[in-house]
């Protein structure tokens, strides 16, 4: 079992195909939960090739660089939206990225 930390709350209670998701912990800052099996759309955490080479971390990155001219030239207030699309396409895949 593989634990999974995320700082924003509402992405676990909005994001679609929970299934295999298990509360672990919950602080006023972090939410743990723990994933029974990790998909090729999920984004690993943590340091080290084995991470930054999963499917879903390869995913995202790509999506991250098509959206890289947008981030670079948007003032502060706008880049949240941006990371925000990420997330929302992340999730949208099939099977739903976490």
């Amino acid at each position: 079992m593989t634990a999974l930390t995320t700082t924003n709350t509402a992405l676990l209670q909005e994001s679609p195909g929970k299934e295999g998701l298990r509360l672990v912990s919950r602080s006023n800052s972090e939410v743990r939960i723990a994933v029974e099996k990790i998909t090729e759309n999920d984004v690993l955490l943590g340091r080290g090739g084995k991470n930054s080479q999963h499917s879903g971390n390869e995913n995202l990155r790509s999506m991250a660089l098509v959206c890289s001219p947008y981030y670079q030239s948007s003032c502060k207030r706008d880049k949240p939206a941006i990371a925000d699309t990420l997330v929302k396409q992340v999730q949208a895949m099939e099977p739903s990225g976490r």
